[in-house]
This record gives C-alpha cells, structure tokens and sequence, in this order.
C-alpha cells in the first residue's frame, strides 16, 4: 500500500467518525476543536509512520532502525509540543484532546499494523 493510499485510508476513516462525533454531543466550540485536533495529529502520527517505514521498507536494517526508532522520537516530541501549546496557549480542554489523540491513535495503529506486513513482504520480494 502507498504512502498517499494510506493517508486517504486514514482521511476516510476521519470523515466517517468525525462528524458525528462532533455534532452528537452538546459541546461547545472548544471541546470540538479539541475532539477534532486529536483525530488530526493522530493521523498526521501515522502518515509520518507509515511514511518513514515505506521510505525504509527496501533499504538495509540500519536504515530502517534509523527511520523507525529516530522517527517515531521526533513524532513524540512534536505531538507532545502541539498537545502542550493546544492545552496551554489555546486554552482547549486537555481530556477531549487526549481522549481523542488515544482512541484514533489506536485506531490509525491497527490499521498500520495491518498494512505494514504487507508493505514488507512486497518490499522483500
């Protein structure tokens, strides 16, 4: 699977559970924008994810160690900084922006984990 086929898998996903999510309960304006950026940076996670396993797929295992482990340092530290100043500059509700960072975090991982046995069996073939 592409790169770009993943990340309209994952937009799809968005658009299906995301407007529901967002008109069925009685919140206000900041718990949506909160509920919204989670499923966002949860999928942006997982496109750089799937990114940088597909951009080490056909290269040596130090590469893809490398891409892997170092990638998934720089996604942490940049998720942990936008969640930071979302909560702290933004002033948008911490739960609903972790609470929907998590659910579609394990969501965009299942899905992942799915696709990347088959990234490698196609990239070793």
């Amino acid at each position: 699977m592409t790169v770009l086929r993943f990340c309209a898998l994952m937009g799809g996903l968005l658009l299906v559970s995301l407007p529901p999510l967002l008109i069925a309960g009685s919140w206000d304006g900041r718990t949506r924008l909160a509920l919204l950026l989670g499923g966002l940076l949860a999928a942006a996670n997982a496109g750089a994810a799937y990114a940088c396993a597909h951009w080490a797929a056909r290269r040596s295992t130090r590469a893809l160690l490398v891409a892997v482990l170092g990638g998934m340092t720089a996604r942490m530290l940049l998720l942990l900084s936008l969640v930071a100043i979302a909560v702290v500059a933004a002033r948008l509700p911490a739960m609903p922006l972790a609470l929907s960072l998590m659910a579609y975090f394990a969501l965009f991982l299942t899905l992942e984990l799915i696709a990347l046995p088959r990234l490698f069996r196609v990239a070793t073939s």
